[in-house]
């Protein structure tokens, strides 16, 4: 009966899979985006392969091409291998070529172009890398004009120009990337007269990489020397002028920051305006293997209303943003299968086609989009356009194919927002983790919930103090006289007085014998259930935990584990350095010290969530003073429990956090140590199994 069963929701599950794929199976994508915590997580399909024109369909055999730009209907290729420019129509076929074009002085042969591009007026930029030298041609091939090497003296001595890529903008201005020049693009007028480098970012050094520089040998300096972020090695240019720049050259030791260098929107001034709502590329990658490291971007592509995206090689893939940086959408993957890219190389659009370039598999790749990127494109316009109404409408459609679009959620708070309704744009930010634009949608709500409940807070508020006035007159008049300090009772309410009065408070502990070692475990139980609350329910603005991810046992043990430790170790300190305390005496003290983060941390909770971000200032200083309240309880506690000097308390407490790090280290090494001996001992199985 269980087979039965299985084999039923077997089936079932295969048909549901089958029936939520798309039917153009021979696209070989697994299509995904990030949360807002940086995780993968699969959405609808963004693009299918359209089509791959290789020799058999283009008329011509490709080698090794380095460039394309789409100009109408027309595609222009720069196919480096065969020293050459190559001319495509709409359905990929060969229209023309040329290898060289005939100019006054003589001929004029390509040599290894990498670079192409065709202005508004019909000029074709070639980038003829080998010669050093820019070509002007018309769309047939025919001579226009030849710029040589820039003729200034900014530019070093040693300057080898060899330009590799080559854009335009509406005024006419040339964008040049050479190769191996860090000082970021070469700007040319119309003529070709040279006018300035833009966007060669400057070198900060920051500490952190004065001690890199300590402790790295003369190669590993050397490589850093060689890592400038701003030898970029493509470029494009959108219709409001701005030039967007790619880097594939990072830091070794600084990874983490290439994915918001990898790309620069570089205004007529050449500073970097490109916002970021995460960084570009990918986001998880490993560090081993065929695919590591971060995203290789080799192109960027400038679209229609702030929109752009990025190639990249290293994983085969594109990914789009809109005009803020947020991810919209990723297709692509690497591979040898039709519409898998090998050496992706440049990135362009043909109507609403994408065009990758291979440089491996000699191939154009066409992309169409879906339904579903369809609808990102329009919304993104909608949104470019001020037209909100009509953009809420097509978030609208974005969650109906995708349920976890953090960036529809966003547009769809952003509408709600613009209408007065901030319950709903609360909602919405939340859903899409964006706390910037809910901490001003829940401002507006704030002052809504303050005025309509106005006429009632006021007899409330009077209400509730008469309230509290009646009831401490009647807890003083039926209080027991004299509550026994030796009781429970007596013992949990002398905490007040040591936090406020720790010199005679912790003497008292211990001698007179005040404190209680099951008040301070109840302090240190009640603090763990505090941390777990303020995981849990802190305000959204102020909480960045995954609160799906809840692990019980972490979260008991950041209070559990530092508070045995330091107990322990303490303790071992102590006994050999006079201290009068016991074990009892320390775990005692702590407790009691604990219960200023108890209370602040509980304040900090409720402050939380009815706090704005630019208020987060308040709730920040209660928690903090919570933690400096509790330490320096638990340093006056300690010298008054052994009978120290300040100065031999302050020793000894280091000495403890001295102990306490070593064991720690050596419970890291022994857990490493049987993760190696049960590793040898499966392999030894394993080896032994399979022999026999």
């Amino acid at each position: 009966m269980n087979r039965k069963w299985l084999r039923l929701a077997a089936a079932a599950l295969t048909l549901l899979v089958c029936m939520s794929r798309p039917a153009a199976a021979e696209a070989p994508f697994y299509d995904y985006t990030y949360d807002e915590w940086g995780d993968p997580v699969g959405a609808p399909r963004a693009y299918d392969l359209f089509e791959v024109a290789d020799a058999s369909v283009i008329g011509t055999a490709l080698k090794g091409p380095s460039d394309l730009a789409v100009r109408g209907e027309e595609i222009y290729i720069a196919d480096t291998g065969n020293n050459r420019i190559v001319v495509l129509d709409s359905g990929f076929h060969l229209l023309r070529e040329w290898n060289g074009t005939d100019s006054p002085d003589g001929r004029l042969d390509f040599a290894a172009p990498e670079g192409v591009f065709v202005t508004e007026d019909g000029r074709v930029l070639v980038a003829d890398t080998g010669n050093g030298r820019l070509v002007v041609t018309d769309r047939e091939g025919r001579f226009l004009d030849v710029y040589g090497a820039p003729e200034t003296d900014i530019l070093p001595s040693d300057f080898q120009y060899k330009p590799i890529k080559v854009a335009a903008d509406k005024a006419g201005r040339l964008f040049v990337v050479s190769q191996s020049f860090n000082m970021g693009l070469l700007e040319f007028d119309r003529e070709g007269r040279f006018i300035q480098t833009l966007g060669a970012a400057k070198v900060q050094v920051t500490v952190f990489d004065l001690f890199w520089r300590l402790i790295s040998t003369e190669a590993q300096q050397e490589r850093m020397q060689q890592f400038v972020p701003t030898e970029y090695n493509n470029l494009a240019v959108d219709e409001d002028g701005f030039v967007y720049a790619s880097t594939s050259i990072y830091e070794e030791y600084n990874i983490e920051a290439y994915g918001k260098t990898a790309v620069r929107k570089l205004n007529a001034s050449g500073n970097d305006i490109l916002r970021y709502t995460m960084p570009l590329g990918e986001l998880q990658y490993t560090v081993r293997g065929q695919f590591a490291g971060p995203s290789r971007i080799v192109d960027v592509y400038a679209g229609k209303n702030g929109m752009f995206s990025i190639l990249d090689a290293n994983r085969g893939r594109v990914f789009t943003y809109d005009s803020t940086g947020m991810l919209l959408y990723i297709f692509g993957t690497y591979g040898d299968m039709d519409g898998a890219l090998k050496n992706p190389r440049a990135i362009d659009k043909l109507g609403d086609l994408f065009l990758v370039l291979d440089g491996s598999k000699n191939t154009v790749t066409a992309y169409a989009p879906t339904a579903y990127a369809r609808s990102f494109d329009q919304a993104a316009a909608y949104h470019y356009q001020d037209e909100y109404e009509l953009e809420a409408a097509e978030w609208q459609n974005v969650l109906s194919l995708n349920g976890n679009s953090d960036i529809a959620y966003t547009g769809l708070g952003k509408a709600a927002f613009r209408t007065g309704d901030y319950e709903q744009a609360m909602d919405y930010f939340r859903k899409a983790g964006d706390r910037t634009n809910y901490s001003k949608a829940f401002q507006y709500r704030r002052r809504e919930i303050i005025a309509d409940g106005f006429m009632w807070a006021v007899p409330t508020f009077f209400v509730a103090l008469a309230a509290v006035i009646v009831a401490v007159k009647l807890k003083r008049k039926y209080r027991p006289a004299h509550v026994d300090p030796r009781s429970f009772r007596g013992k949990l309410a002398y905490s007040r007085y040591v936090i406020f009065h720790p010199m005679d408070g912790f003497w008292d502990l211990k001698r007179e014998k005040r404190g209680s070692l099951r008040v301070a475990l109840l302090f240190t139980g009640l603090l763990c259930m505090v941390m777990v609350a303020q995981r849990q329910l802190t305000g959204f603005l102020f909480n960045t935990a995954n609160l799906k991810e809840l692990n019980l046992i972490i979260e008991i043990s950041k209070v559990l584990l530092p508070f045995g430790l330091w107990c322990i170790s303490n303790w071992c300190v102590t006994s050999l350095m006079q201290g009068e305390g016991k074990l009892r005496d320390i775990a005692t003290m702590t407790g009691y010290a604990l219960l200023p983060m108890l209370v602040l941390n509980t304040v900090g909770i409720v402050l939380s969530n009815l706090m704005t971000s630019k208020e987060g200032d308040f709730y920040i200083f209660c928690v903090a003073l919570g933690v400096l309240w509790s330490l320096g309880l638990i340093l006056l506690g300690h010298q008054q429990i052994h009978d120290y000097t300040l100065g031999r308390s302050l020793f000894v407490t280091f000495l403890t956090i001295v102990v306490m790090a070593v064991v720690v280290f050596l419970a890291i090494l022994l857990l490493v140590l049987l993760q190696q001996m049960v590793g040898f001992a499966s392999d030894f199985i394993n080896e032994i199994f399979y022999r026999v």
